[in-house]
């Protein structure tokens, strides 16, 4: 018997008789009181600093939890932020590998990380940022309501950028909302016309931005049915719009989407796939954006969705569409243009179209088996599309949705099969990925945020990674005061709360960050409110 093995079973075989004389009266008392063998309790308040914080590195996310309660001194230690750090990775960032990880094989990688060791985001709040991204993965948040109007308005487009939501239509114009905190508050407000055009203007298509000019304004970009843009900017230091210019961009032709660069870019498409590249005039109010190119699209399908990118080399813009195959239903295709940023001469477009075989499968659903796990290609036309590179997802009309991937390098654009994701129980009203490929999607009654990157893995790695679901449904927290009905701030005396209450909600935008959620619902033809789930 070797050496190392007569120790391990020393060890096991160790009782009562072995221990001193005062843990031996210590056991006889415990026995006596307890019935149960006596055991050698480890106080921790009793071991030094580097230890008990080296204790508790080891822990799992409820066990520092509840560490927190035993004294102020270990509390002290659990707010360390390498421990809710190395927690972040070890939740969030190494169960995405696409082969499975065990629990100890995560907390080994997670401590030995470059990532770990050195610290290149200092000064954050792990703690915090592990909780955000928690309740994200849970579904866990707090809702309030905002009435917006005491009338259904034709068309309302909305747009989250940091803790400022900006809401356009036809009657109310623009307006600023402060989603800090739980108070949310009206901040701005500004008619839709510019100088002497006091037409009335009904928006079709919004962008914001942060304007590379200054860091405390927002660049807001208007589409309007009589087919003209209209440029703005909001200052958020003194709480206020500045309407720019509104100029002419096609004949009469609603501007149907419209996307914009850091660089001062405009690419606007009208109803009937006309796409229109402009370059705004800094510094000069007077002087129109000049038209930088102009292309007519051969096909008239929708939807169509366009997206405008930009750096220090090139400016490229994507267009997303639908089109008919005769054998395997409808299929998504990209078409994307370069373009020099300075000179604005046309570098190369190029084309790419996802392959016709079946989408597979990912989510529950009915007719899927074990002998069946693919479902041929819907035969529907996509009702939506949203891009934001490198996802593109598109909704169908029977509560599903199909997931694409685009490659796009130097020597190649191509477009990955389409996934089928399931989740949703009615129609999806609307949809938007954000830029850390994470989407939300809205539905009567139903708001789920999916991780499109969980999406894109087979079944057998996503059920041995301990990572987040593919996707979670939104269960927001009673509203305090009264728990079966959400807080209301009333922005106008005439909303009847019954009928308010009584209209049926159909959501028809959605917007989010990192720490909020907001949905813009009509409810029927009584009123319109802005919901907002907040994270934090």
């Amino acid at each position: 018997m070797t050496t190392a093995k007569r120790k391990a079973e020393d060890v096991g075989n160790i009782n009562e008789h072995h221990l001193p004389v005062k843990s031996r009266k210590l056991g006889r008392h415990s026995d006596t009181d307890t019935g149960h063998a006596s055991r050698r309790c480890l106080d921790l308040e009793s071991l030094p600093d580097e230890l008990l914080l080296r204790i508790i590195h080891f822990l799992w996310m409820k066990d520092v939890i509840t560490c927190q309660s035993v004294s102020r001194r270990i509390a002290t230690f659990t707010k360390d932020p390498q421990i809710w750090k190395q927690m972040y990775y070890a939740y969030f960032v190494y169960t995405r590998f696409a082969y499975p990880y065990k629990h100890d094989s995560i907390r080994r990688k997670s401590q030995n990380s470059p990532y770990t060791m050195f610290d290149k985001m200092a000064g954050m709040d792990w703690k915090s940022k592990f909780r955000l991204r928690y309740k994200w993965s849970k579904g866990r948040c707090s809702r309030r309501e905002i009435v917006l109007a005491s009338e259904t308005l034709p068309e309302t487009f909305l747009s989250l950028r940091g803790n400022i939501a900006i809401t356009a239509d036809v009657e109310c114009g623009l307006r600023a909302w402060g989603m800090r905190g739980q108070q949310h508050t009206l901040i701005a407000t500004s008619r839709l016309a510019v100088g002497d055009d006091c037409h009335h203007l009904q928006p079709s298509a919004l962008s914001v931005e942060v304007d590379t000019r200054s860091s405390s304004k927002l660049l807001i970009i208007v589409g309007f049915h009589r087919g003209v843009i209209g440029v703005y900017t909001l200052d958020l230091s003194a709480e206020f719009f500045v309407p720019q210019q509104i100029f002419s961009c096609f004949d009469h032709e609603p501007v149907s989407s419209i996307s914009q660069s850091g660089l001062g870019h405009i690419l606007a498409m009208s109803s009937t796939h006309a796409l229109s590249l402009f370059k705004l005039a800094w510094g000069s109010e007077d002087e129109e954006p000049a038209l930088v190119y102009s292309l007519k699209s051969q096909s008239d399908w929708t939807p169509v969705s366009v997206r405008l990118r930009a750096s220090s080399e090139l400016l490229k813009a994507s267009i997303t569409y639908v089109f008919p195959r005769f054998v395997s239903g409808w299929s998504v295709g990209l078409q994307e243009l370069n373009w020099h940023p300075q000179s604005h001469e046309l570098l190369s477009t190029r084309l790419a179209t996802a392959p016709q075989q079946g989408d597979t499968g990912v989510g529950l659903h009915p007719r899927r088996t074990f002998k069946n796990p693919y479902l041929p290609p819907t035969t529907t036309k996509p009702t939506s599309l949203c891009y934001t590179h490198p996802y593109l997802l598109a909704t169908h009309p029977d509560n599903t949705l199909s997931l694409y991937v685009v490659r796009s390098t130097d020597s190649e654009l191509s477009i990955s099969p389409g996934k089928r994701l399931w989740g949703h129980t009615s129609d999806i009203h609307a949809a938007n990925i954000g830029d850390r490929g994470k989407a939300v999607t809205v539905a009567q009654g139903d708001v789920r945020v999916w991780e499109l990157e969980e999406g894109l893995t087979s079944a057998a790695a996503r059920k041995a990674t301990p990572g987040p679901m593919i996707s979670v449904k939104l269960q927001p927290a009673p509203a305090e005061g009264n728990p079966e009905t959400i807080k209301q701030i009333q922005l106008t005396s005439n909303i009847d709360r019954d009928d308010i209450r009584i209209g049926e909600s159909f959501p028809t935008a959605v917007d989010f960050d990192e720490e909020r959620l907001i949905v813009l619902k009509n409810k029927g033809s009584i009123a319109q409110a802005l919901l907002v789930y907040d994270f934090t």
